[in-house]
């Protein structure tokens, strides 16, 4: 995997430049604040562009309010008619990396009815588990280019 390319800095577990994206992304054993921050910075360095980061930045901002405002929901439904979640939508095909990445990082969200507005699909065809159906649509992002795969 790729080692990232931004400027050294300290982090809790080491220098910035020294770590790849699948360990920034996937380091459990730290504190859900720090998770975040570097999840966040990751987002804006696999960015390549300031459309790109802006799209992220945006991305952000509504995935941050509609988790927020949608905690409590128990229907399925109501969380995925939030305006927030319909505006992710409404961000098209550039929103699916932003997705699948704080799917993996966050361990879950209820992402699945945007990806499969985004992308036609539905990777979790036949699933019965919400862990079981994250996975595939982790699998199918690695497999469509929108996530990196994750050492073993």
């Amino acid at each position: 995997m790729k080692v990232l390319d931004f400027p050294d800095r300290e982090t809790p577990w080491g220098l910035a430049s020294e770590r790849t994206a699948g360990e920034y992304v996937s380091f459990s054993a730290i504190s859900t604040p720090w998770r975040e921050l570097e999840f966040r910075q990751l987002q804006l360095v696999w960015a390549g562009s300031s459309r790109e980061a802006e799209l992220v930045e945006r991305f952000n901002e509504l995935a941050d309010t509609w988790e927020r405002e949608t905690r409590a929901e128990s229907f399925a439904h109501r969380r995925s008619m939030h305006p927030s979640y319909q505006q992710i939508i409404g961000l098209g095909e550039p929103a699916i990396g932003p997705i699948l990445q704080r799917m993996r990082a966050k361990r879950g969200g209820h992402w699945f009815w945007a990806l499969h507005a985004l992308t036609g699909q539905d990777a979790a065809v036949g699933l019965t588990k919400p862990s079981e159906a994250r996975n595939a649509w982790l699998r199918w992002g690695v497999d469509h280019g929108y996530l990196t795969p994750l050492d073993s």
